[in-house]
Order: C-alpha cells, then structure tokens, then sequence
C-alpha cells in the first residue's frame, strides 16, 4: 500500500488557546490532517473513535495515527497498523539520552545529538504507537541499523519494522513504513523548505 502522512502547520488562530482547549483545537487539526491522508488514500474516514488507553481503533480495515506539536500536526492512514511522530528538533536536560536509547544505539545514529536524539524518539514512538504499548514500549524497541538519512530499522516485539523520516524547517516527522511506499504530503500554504528526502512532495 501507498501511505500519504500528511503534515500540516499550524494555523495562528490555534496558538492563542490554552490548557485542555489548546489540545483539542490541534487534535481537530489533527484530524483535519487524518482525512486529508485518508483521500490521498481513496479512503472515507469516518470514525476517530479510540479505545480506553487512547489507542486509535480501526476504521474497517484501516488504521490511523496522529501526532501534533504547537507548530505542526501529522496523519496517516494504512492498512495495517499504523504509527507517525513529529518533534520539534530543540535541546533538553542530556539525562533524556539513556532514557532513550543505549549506548550502542547511539553509536548506530552517529552519536549523541539533538537531531540524532529526535530521529531516535520519533522512530520509536512510531513504531510503540503502532504496537498500541505507547511510551511504555519504548525501551524495548531497539534501533539495529540506520542505512541512510531518511530510515531507521527497529527491532521490537520480535519484528523488524522500518521506519522512514523527513527532517523540515527544524522538525522531524517519522511514520512506520515496512514494506509500504511512502509518500509525503504538504499543504499547498505552506512555504516551509522541504528535504529532499521526502519521496515525494505533493500539495492536495
């Protein structure tokens, strides 16, 4: 299967609400995201109904994740489970390097950085948010390769999964991808600069 994740910027309106507000007015752009995937997907998504650990439930057999941040949201839709991740590439207390990642992971991701650590993070909860464990997970999923820039492989769970990220305008997106293609999709207002590691960059 083609996935389309889906990233989107948040708009000014949505910056000025705080607490419980805040987190719903970007969970509905979120989900204005979720749909725009779902149609690059030639999919009518109609339900977002989640279970009692906040674990998306499927659609069908469609499954969908999303992800948000004060500056941008992320979605995707797949036919089989279904993780993405977006994080805002910035420095934090240094304690937070062991907490994700072991020494030898670090050696794999070319040592202990802010965008290494980013890459780490996303491409975890990518792969524990399609799991369903979520952060609990995360220390048992281990990165066993990184073959270039835009992909990290993971071994959690006994399985192998792959993960593919895009790195933009001081974020980093990660979606699980396996054996699908992926192709990512920008909204046709946004002026951000693209990597060009995308496999594609479409406008809807």
């Amino acid at each position: 299967m083609t996935l389309f994740p889906v990233v989107l910027p948040v708009t000014n309106g949505l910056l000025d609400p705080r607490g419980r507000e805040r987190v719903a007015l970007l969970s509905r752009c979120a989900r204005q995201a979720l749909r725009l995937s779902a149609a690059r997907a030639g999919v009518t998504l109609l339900d977002f109904s989640k279970d009692e650990d906040d674990v998306p439930l499927p659609w069908g057999s469609y499954h969908w994740s999303v992800s948000h941040k004060p500056k941008y949201v992320a979605a995707v839709i797949s036919g089989s489970p279904a993780g993405i991740d977006i994080e805002e590439v910035r420095p934090r207390n240094r304690s937070i390097f062991s907490y994700v990642a072991s020494d030898e992971e670090w050696e794999l991701c070319g040592g202990q950085s802010w965008d290494a650590l980013y890459c780490c993070w996303t491409a975890k909860e990518a792969v524990v948010k399609a799991a369903g464990t979520g952060l609990a997970g995360m220390r048992s999923c281990r990165v066993v390769s990184v073959p270039d820039e835009a992909h990290i492989l993971l071994f959690y769970q006994d399985s192998l999964r792959t993960v593919e990220q895009m790195h933009f305008n001081g974020h980093i997106v990660a979606v699980l991808k396996d054996d699908n293609v992926v192709e990512w999709v920008f909204p046709e207002k946004s002026n951000d600069p693209i990597d060009n590691r995308a496999n594609t960059i479409t406008n809807p």
